[in-house]
């Protein structure tokens, strides 16, 4: 039997969530980098004018999006 297997690390959203709390967009995406975790990843806030992470875990919500 041969073949060939595609695997992506991953992290729980609670570790992500735990990482960018009060963090900005470049922090968060240097964050991420240095975990070695995704291949590609995209940081969006919104509302557009918030400009950090809130605190609040139960304030963080995150989509994933499937390639």
């Amino acid at each position: 039997i041969t073949g060939s297997v595609q695997t992506m690390k991953t992290l729980p959203d609670d570790t992500i969530k735990e990482m960018a709390q009060g963090k900005n967009e470049e922090e968060i995406a240097v964050a991420l980098k240095e975990k070695g975790a995704y291949e590609s990843f995209r940081v969006k806030l919104f509302p557009p004018w918030i400009s950090r992470i809130p605190k609040k875990p139960s304030n963080i919500h995150i989509v994933t999006l499937e390639p």
